[in-house]
């Protein structure tokens, strides 16, 4: 664990109460100790009291709360949910991104996939096309490295059949 944390500075919770660290451990600072969190719904939350309320809050959330910045295009396509980029590592700072809601739904039905092929790809890059996104931001969104196809399947070159039901 890094020995620096980072304050928690939210509405209705103090700058000087709580820290996180780029592993996702919340502290204390009042009295030194380390916050335990819990499972809610299948997601790890942690729970922080502020002045006249308690916020509960998932640590994933947090964690890009305080270390990774919001992008102008993030605040664009109102991002404000966060996922991380690879589930089967641990939570940390650097394995999570912003995304919306749109968005970590069809992340999370491509990856309720056991094996993932091009083809499970072909519908949420239509619905991507079909709300404004463009080839790069589609291959960053989906974690998916072939713009080629990408850019096949916005020109119809390919997946025609399946293409055709969406409006891009």
């Amino acid at each position: 664990m890094d020995n620096r944390y980072t304050p928690i500075s939210m509405d209705g919770i103090d700058g000087d109460r709580y820290g996180i660290y780029r592993d996702g451990t919340v502290v204390n600072l009042e009295i030194p100790m380390t916050m335990h969190s819990y499972y809610k719904r299948g997601v790890k939350v942690i729970e922080l009291s502020g002045f006249k309320r308690k916020i509960e809050i998932p640590i994933i959330k947090l964690l890009a709360m305080v270390y990774v910045p919001k992008s102008a295009l993030d605040e664009k396509r109102n991002r404000d949910s966060a996922i991380l980029i690879d589930p089967n590592k641990k939570i940390n700072a650097d394995n999570i991104k912003w995304v919306n809601k749109f968005e970590k739904k069809l992340i999370n039905d491509i990856r309720s996939n056991e094996i993932i092929y091009n083809s499970d790809y072909v519908v949420p890059i239509c619905k991507l096309l079909e709300r404004g996104y463009d080839v790069d931001e589609i291959c960053y969104v989906l974690q998916f490295k072939n713009r080629l196809y990408v850019s096949n399947i916005k020109n119809r070159r390919i997946h025609k059949d399946i293409s055709k039901k969406y409006k891009f």
